[in-house]
């Protein structure tokens, strides 16, 4: 999977991190909210 610099910052700023563990609902959460971002 491509992280983009503009997704991995937006999720640095979230307080994730590319390789940690997020579950399934944060992940669903994440994405949610991007393409609410990019729409």
């Amino acid at each position: 999977v491509t992280v983009s610099p503009r997704i991995r910052r937006y999720q640095k700023m979230r307080g994730l991190t590319v390789t940690g563990s997020m579950t399934a609902e944060t992940r669903e959460q994440l994405r949610a909210e991007i393409s609410a971002l990019t729409e």
